[in-house]
């Protein structure tokens, strides 16, 4: 089924904001687990400082099961890596909304609402990025499983 010239343009308005929106709902769940590591991080590490300046024994071994969570964590941190994802996303989201400015401003003209070629050129130039999206994603996810091993 062919969609009519002028839904065409509509349609990849509305796929390009579809996936902006999807990428700003990925953004804030790796921020929002970056920040969590973050503070679990610092939390760990002061309850270690802190039971380990007690000097009690039963906090030493509270202080040594709390330095293993924080290992753990930051072994998680590494391993997982949402910093740089959330970067990859931050450029995707940046670069889709220049590409929808771009569409935008080639429909400001009425002629170009029928332009297939335009078109075409347009949705290829999604599709490029949102491959480049995934390709970087892997790159770091392979990353993460190189360091692991």
């Amino acid at each position: 089924m062919a969609l009519d010239p002028g839904k065409r343009y509509d349609f990849l308005i509305k796929v390009l904001h579809e996936y902006v929106t999807n990428l700003l709902k990925e953004e804030n769940k790796l921020k929002w687990k970056l920040n969590f590591i973050r503070v679990l991080t610092i939390v760990l590490s002061l309850l270690v400082t802190v039971l380990l300046g007690l000097k009690m024994g039963w906090m030493a071994n509270v202080a040594l099961v709390a330095s293993a969570l924080l290992t753990a964590v930051n072994t998680w941190d590494g391993y997982a890596n949402y910093k740089d994802l959330w970067i990859k996303h931050i450029e995707t989201r940046r670069k889709t909304m220049q590409l929808i400015g771009e569409l935008m401003l080639h429909l400001t003209e009425e002629a170009n609402h029928a332009d297939m070629e335009s078109y075409k050129e347009f949705y290829t130039k999604f599709q490029e990025l949102n491959d480049l999206h995934l390709q970087e994603a892997m790159v770091i996810y392979q990353k993460a499983e190189k360091n692991q091993k």
